[in-house]
Protein backbone atom coordinates (compact mmCIF):
# COMPACT_ATOMS: atom_id res chain seq x y z
CA UNK A 1 0.00 0.00 0.00
CA UNK A 2 1.07 3.16 -0.83
CA UNK A 3 2.08 6.22 1.88
CA UNK A 4 2.21 5.95 5.92
CA UNK A 5 0.00 3.36 6.98
CA UNK A 6 -2.69 5.30 9.30
CA UNK A 7 -3.18 3.56 12.84
CA UNK A 8 -5.34 3.55 15.79
CA UNK A 9 -5.81 1.60 18.61
CA UNK A 10 -8.58 1.11 20.96
CA UNK A 11 -9.20 -0.13 24.58
CA UNK A 12 -11.98 -0.46 26.22
CA UNK A 13 -11.60 -1.60 30.21
CA UNK A 14 -12.19 -5.13 30.12
CA UNK A 15 -11.73 -5.55 26.31
CA UNK A 16 -9.21 -6.49 23.85
CA UNK A 17 -6.64 -4.33 23.15
CA UNK A 18 -6.11 -3.29 19.10
CA UNK A 19 -4.88 -1.47 16.40
CA UNK A 20 -6.36 -0.93 13.15
CA UNK A 21 -3.80 -0.61 9.98
CA UNK A 22 -4.40 -0.67 6.22
CA UNK A 23 -4.10 -4.30 4.95
CA UNK A 24 -1.16 -5.53 3.77
CA UNK A 25 -0.71 -8.24 1.12
CA UNK A 26 1.21 -10.21 3.54
CA UNK A 27 -2.07 -9.98 5.71
CA UNK A 28 -3.88 -12.18 3.03
CA UNK A 29 -3.15 -15.78 4.24
CA UNK A 30 -4.44 -14.39 7.55
CA UNK A 31 -7.25 -12.68 6.24
CA UNK A 32 -8.77 -15.94 4.55
CA UNK A 33 -7.84 -17.94 7.86
CA UNK A 34 -10.99 -15.39 9.52
CA UNK A 35 -12.55 -15.64 6.41
CA UNK A 36 -12.49 -19.34 6.17
CA UNK A 37 -14.68 -19.30 10.10
CA UNK A 38 -17.18 -17.01 8.67
CA UNK A 39 -19.15 -18.48 5.94
CA UNK A 40 -21.45 -15.22 6.48
CA UNK A 41 -18.57 -13.21 4.81
CA UNK A 42 -17.99 -12.73 1.19
CA UNK A 43 -15.57 -16.00 0.13
CA UNK A 44 -12.85 -14.27 -1.48
CA UNK A 45 -9.35 -15.99 -3.23
CA UNK A 46 -6.10 -14.58 -1.84
CA UNK A 47 -5.30 -13.00 -4.88
CA UNK A 48 -8.56 -10.66 -4.59
CA UNK A 49 -6.65 -9.14 -0.91
CA UNK A 50 -3.33 -9.00 -2.75
CA UNK A 51 -4.64 -6.92 -5.41
CA UNK A 52 -6.83 -4.51 -3.54
CA UNK A 53 -4.49 -1.18 -4.68
CA UNK A 54 -4.72 -1.91 -8.32
CA UNK A 55 -8.55 -2.48 -8.46
CA UNK A 56 -9.74 0.79 -6.29
CA UNK A 57 -9.72 -0.89 -2.65
CA UNK A 58 -8.58 -0.40 0.32
CA UNK A 59 -8.43 -3.03 3.38
CA UNK A 60 -7.88 -2.63 6.80
CA UNK A 61 -7.53 -5.15 9.53
CA UNK A 62 -7.60 -4.82 13.27
CA UNK A 63 -4.63 -6.48 14.75
CA UNK A 64 -4.54 -7.56 18.63
CA UNK A 65 -1.53 -9.92 20.52
CA UNK A 66 0.29 -9.93 16.93
CA UNK A 67 -2.62 -11.55 15.39
CA UNK A 68 -5.24 -10.60 12.86
CA UNK A 69 -8.69 -9.87 14.77
CA UNK A 70 -10.55 -8.97 11.89
CA UNK A 71 -10.65 -7.18 8.35
CA UNK A 72 -13.09 -5.01 5.95
CA UNK A 73 -12.59 -3.97 2.79
CA UNK A 74 -13.65 -1.22 0.92
CA UNK A 75 -14.14 0.51 -2.14
CA UNK A 76 -14.83 4.36 -2.99
CA UNK A 77 -16.66 5.05 -6.52
CA UNK A 78 -17.22 8.77 -7.01
CA UNK A 79 -18.88 9.67 -3.66
CA UNK A 80 -19.85 6.34 -2.89
CA UNK A 81 -18.24 3.84 -0.62
CA UNK A 82 -19.11 0.36 -0.51
CA UNK A 83 -18.26 -1.86 1.92
CA UNK A 84 -17.47 -5.04 0.28
CA UNK A 85 -16.41 -7.54 3.49
CA UNK A 86 -16.05 -7.33 7.01
CA UNK A 87 -15.33 -10.52 9.03
CA UNK A 88 -13.54 -10.48 12.42
CA UNK A 89 -12.38 -13.88 14.29
CA UNK A 90 -14.87 -15.91 15.95
CA UNK A 91 -13.06 -15.83 19.22
CA UNK A 92 -13.28 -11.89 18.68
CA UNK A 93 -16.24 -10.63 18.37
CA UNK A 94 -18.45 -8.38 20.25
CA UNK A 95 -15.29 -6.87 21.16
CA UNK A 96 -15.15 -3.50 19.03
CA UNK A 97 -13.23 -5.20 16.25
CA UNK A 98 -15.83 -4.74 13.69
CA UNK A 99 -17.11 -1.15 15.35
CA UNK A 100 -13.17 0.15 14.88
CA UNK A 101 -12.72 -1.27 11.32
CA UNK A 102 -16.06 0.00 10.56
CA UNK A 103 -15.35 3.54 11.68
CA UNK A 104 -12.49 3.85 9.98
CA UNK A 105 -13.30 2.89 6.69
CA UNK A 106 -15.82 5.73 7.29
CA UNK A 107 -13.67 8.46 8.08
CA UNK A 108 -11.03 7.20 5.09
CA UNK A 109 -14.24 7.63 3.29
CA UNK A 110 -15.25 10.83 4.47
CA UNK A 111 -11.70 12.10 3.42
CA UNK A 112 -11.95 11.10 -0.10
CA UNK A 113 -15.54 12.68 -0.79
CA UNK A 114 -17.68 10.14 -0.07
CA UNK A 115 -21.43 11.35 0.46
CA UNK A 116 -22.75 7.74 1.17
CA UNK A 117 -21.72 4.49 2.28
CA UNK A 118 -23.74 1.42 0.73
CA UNK A 119 -23.21 -2.83 1.39
CA UNK A 120 -25.38 -6.21 0.94
CA UNK A 121 -25.53 -8.69 3.61
CA UNK A 122 -27.10 -11.96 3.93
CA UNK A 123 -31.06 -11.63 4.90
CA UNK A 124 -30.34 -14.34 7.76
CA UNK A 125 -27.71 -12.89 9.30
CA UNK A 126 -29.65 -10.75 11.67
CA UNK A 127 -26.61 -10.12 13.98
CA UNK A 128 -24.54 -8.03 11.06
CA UNK A 129 -28.04 -6.56 10.14
CA UNK A 130 -28.46 -5.12 13.73
CA UNK A 131 -25.03 -4.20 13.47
CA UNK A 132 -24.98 -2.36 10.76
CA UNK A 133 -28.53 -0.60 11.98
CA UNK A 134 -26.69 0.36 15.11
CA UNK A 135 -23.82 2.06 13.15
CA UNK A 136 -26.44 4.77 11.27
CA UNK A 137 -27.14 2.05 8.24
CA UNK A 138 -30.99 1.57 7.06
CA UNK A 139 -32.11 -0.92 4.69
CA UNK A 140 -32.88 0.55 0.88
CA UNK A 141 -33.91 -2.93 -0.75
CA UNK A 142 -32.91 -6.35 -1.35
CA UNK A 143 -31.53 -8.57 -3.85
CA UNK A 144 -33.46 -12.02 -4.43
CA UNK A 145 -30.62 -15.11 -4.41
CA UNK A 146 -27.57 -12.76 -4.40
CA UNK A 147 -25.80 -15.18 -2.35
CA UNK A 148 -24.98 -18.80 -3.19
CA UNK A 149 -22.82 -21.53 -0.46
CA UNK A 150 -25.54 -21.22 1.39
CA UNK A 151 -28.35 -19.54 -1.09
CA UNK A 152 -29.80 -16.45 0.54
CA UNK A 153 -31.26 -12.95 -0.37
CA UNK A 154 -29.19 -9.45 0.12
CA UNK A 155 -30.32 -6.75 2.28
CA UNK A 156 -29.00 -3.61 0.67
CA UNK A 157 -28.16 -1.11 3.35
CA UNK A 158 -27.27 2.88 3.04
CA UNK A 159 -26.12 5.54 5.39
CA UNK A 160 -25.12 8.70 4.90
CA UNK A 161 -20.94 9.27 5.58
CA UNK A 162 -21.32 13.05 7.14
CA UNK A 163 -22.97 11.07 10.44
CA UNK A 164 -19.51 10.25 11.36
Amino acid sequence: MEGLMNTSTSKTPGALSFAVRELQSSDADSVLAIQAQSPEASQWQKKDYESLAGNGSRGWVAQADGRIAGFLVARLIADEVEILNLAVDPGMRRQGVAEKLLNEAIAWAGQNGAARAYLEVRQRNLGAVEFYKAHGFHRIGMRPNYYFNPPDDATLLAAPVSRR
